[in-house]
């Protein structure tokens, strides 16, 4: 080959550019965000509507992950940008009130979340239920007041950190 890029054969050489690789997208489908962010009508801690964001319950991993169950609406929950971050930065009180949980096995349907409306479980199908196992509610209660039931929450709350700090 000579000094002037050209092959010996007098043929010049091709220069091909080097393609990065587009990282890979594994988040939720446009479809499924659309569908836990109008299920969730608004951040699910503190109901604010600016600077939504949906949030993995279940971790993705640095990098994201293929594994699709990741991506489903029960392990998506909508938050604002601060309660967001306030999750990230809090992890053990996340944990204790479902904003994450541990492990790939577990089905996020099955743990329940303290959210603006009270204790409540994410379904895959979309839909949001009451917790009403957690609460030891009856089934014939009168759940149309969530007030009532937040203020259950709390009770059951403080009397469990009543309990850890001087039982």
């Amino acid at each position: 080959m000579s000094r002037s890029g050209e092959l010996t054969s007098g043929l010049p050489i091709r220069q091909v550019p080097i393609r990065k690789p587009r990282p890979r997208y594994t988040g939720p489908t446009q479809s499924t965000r659309d569908q836990v962010l109008e299920r969730d009508g608004g951040c699910l801690r503190c109901h604010s509507i600016d600077a939504l964001q949906v949030h993995h319950r279940i971790a993705r991993g640095m990098g994201g992950s293929s594994d699709a169950s990741l991506n489903r609406p029960a392990n998506l929950v909508t938050l604002c940008e601060a309660c967001h971050r306030h999750v990230e930065e809090h992890p053990e009180w996340a944990y204790r009130a479902g904003w994450k949980i541990r492990g790939r096995n577990v089905n996020p349907a099955s743990v329940p979340i303290a959210t603006f409306y009270g204790w409540v479980v994410l379904c895959d199908d979309g839909r949001i239920e009451q917790a009403l196992a957690y609460l030891d509610a009856s089934p014939t209660e009168d759940l149309a007041d969530l007030t009532s039931i937040q203020d259950r929450i709390n009770e059951t709350l403080l009397n469990e950190a009543i309990a850890r700090w001087f039982g």
